[in-house]
């Protein structure tokens, strides 16, 4: 039989004591804090559900802040361009009011300064921006995504962003695009045909054209090539206009003609004379007599520009095309050569691809008319125009519309996820939260434990040294 001594009763009661002092305590701090669950040792069962659901709720907390994140920037770009749209609106009105054939050349300038203003406009709505973020410029965020470019040889706007998407996750499994790239919006990629309004006889040549919306191609005489057999001719320094091969026949002692022209008398030192098919299509000549042989074939050689002449793309006729470079803005055009024949200047349209700035400048450089065409033809042109810009102006509602989309789909995927949230935040309540009434009855409880023990072991526990010897 084991002897029960004085120690082990006392070490016993202490024992009960303590036990019922801790759980008393801790069912006064579950009571007060409101939570059951603050440690895996609490219960280790519990806390298996509870961390899951913890970080189930914090994932649903950022996806709030994401959806937050991408309303405020859908709606800054929705803004701009709600603006843009405005401005396509008064771009119309003011190219209506320029093709009124009433209009003064003055006028038309002065409107075309209101246009070259809201080009500029333009450049910075689509350079909008978001906490230092460009909203159009892509996944880029090295500087503003449009350039505009105005040197004097030409005005464009280049896009310096990317067609990359921004994404983030706004619901479990679900990522949203919060941007839509610069270049869907303000450009068009629906390339079409290259067309030349005939004034030259340059053509489209096969190849890939990379230009947009309007252009003009200066074409003018870079010279003649004069095989070395020929004697008699030279080149003069009057006005050239004819280009391409020159074929001429000479008549001893003293006739002239080039391409089949009406001939001209040669008095054997004429300078600078004017020679020809026809009054348009001439060129300057030195003559000295006798001309050797009496038949041959020499070239007026042409130089072809996209830039106003800052640079310039020569063709000795050898080959049938030839590829000219806008110095501007690096743009290509390629160009068939083989029935040029005159100097002058040629529109060209890249047809599907003119977009906001480049019907903007289109219809800008049309009123400004630096070529001095007749009003008749700038009105024309105008009215042409309208169809440009109603579909830049269709590019803008387009993606207003997209942008409209997605921020009706965001009001909905806030509301699933708050769902989402509410029902974890119950599971975890249920896993983690005090039941206050059950916890108040269980202190009782544990509290009348508490009171006996101590007053259990005080009739134990007897430490006086009267109660001892007795």
């Amino acid at each position: 039989m084991t002897r029960i001594t004085q120690a082990m009763l006392y070490r016993q009661s202490l024992t009960n004591i303590q036990n019922n002092l801790r759980g008393s305590t801790q069912l006064q701090t579950q009571i007060a804090s409101g939570i059951r669950v603050h440690r895996p040792s609490d219960d280790p069962v519990a806390m298996l559900r509870i961390v899951p659901l913890k970080n189930e709720i914090r994932s649903l907390d950022q996806n709030l802040d994401n959806i937050e994140l991408a309303r405020s920037t859908l709606d800054t770009a929705t803004a701009s361009l709600e603006d843009a749209s405005s401005i396509m609106q008064r771009v119309r009105e003011l190219t209506v009011q320029g093709a009124n054939g009433a209009l003064s050349e003055t006028d038309r300038r002065s409107i075309a300064g209101e246009i070259d203003q809201i080009l500029s406009q333009m450049v910075s709505i689509a350079n909008a921006n978001r906490a230092g973020r460009s909203i159009f410029g892509g996944t880029s965020t090295d500087g503003s995504p449009f350039e505009l470019i105005d040197n004097g040889s030409g005005t464009a706007v280049r896009y310096r962003g990317n067609d990359e998407r921004l994404e983030i996750n706004i619901a479990p499994n679900v990522d949203t695009e919060i941007n839509i790239p610069g270049d869907e919006i303000f450009q068009n990629h629906q390339r079409g045909a290259t067309t030349f309004d005939g004034t030259t006889g340059a053509t489209s040549a096969p190849g890939i054209d990379t230009g947009v919306g309007a252009d003009r191609l200066t074409i003018g005489f870079a010279g003649l090539t004069l095989p070395g057999t020929i004697t008699g001719i030279a080149a003069g320094s009057g006005t050239t206009t004819a280009l391409g091969p020159m074929n001429y026949t000479f008549t001893a002692p003293n006739q002239l003609s080039i391409n089949g022209g009406p001939n001209i008398t040669v008095s054997g030192g004429d300078n600078d004379v004017q020679v020809g098919s026809d009054p348009n299509h001439t060129i300057s000549l030195n003559l000295t007599l006798p001309i050797s042989p009496t038949t041959g074939t020499f070239t007026s050689r042409a130089s072809l520009s996209l830039d106003g002449g800052a640079t310039t793309t020569e063709t000795d006729f050898t080959s049938s095309s030839i590829r000219v470079t806008d110095s501007v803005d690096g743009s290509k055009l390629n160009v068939d050569v083989s029935a040029l024949n005159n100097v002058g200047t040629e529109r060209i349209r890249y047809e599907g691809t003119f977009d906001v700035f480049s019907t903007l400048i289109a219809v800008r450089d049309i009123l400004r008319n630096e070529s001095n065409e007749p009003q008749a033809v700038v009105s024309q042109r105008l009215t042409d125009s309208l169809g440009d810009i109603d579909n830049a102006h269709e590019q803008i509602l387009t993606a207003l519309r997209n942008l409209g989309f997605r921020a009706d789909n965001m009001s909905l995927v806030q509301n699933r996820v708050e769902n989402l949230k509410t029902g974890a935040t119950e599971s975890m309540s249920l896993e983690r939260d005090t039941d206050i009434v059950e916890a108040i009855v269980d202190f009782n409880q544990r509290n009348s434990l508490y009171q006996a023990s101590l007053q259990v072991s005080a009739g134990i526990v007897q430490t006086s040294l009267l109660n001892f010897l007795r």
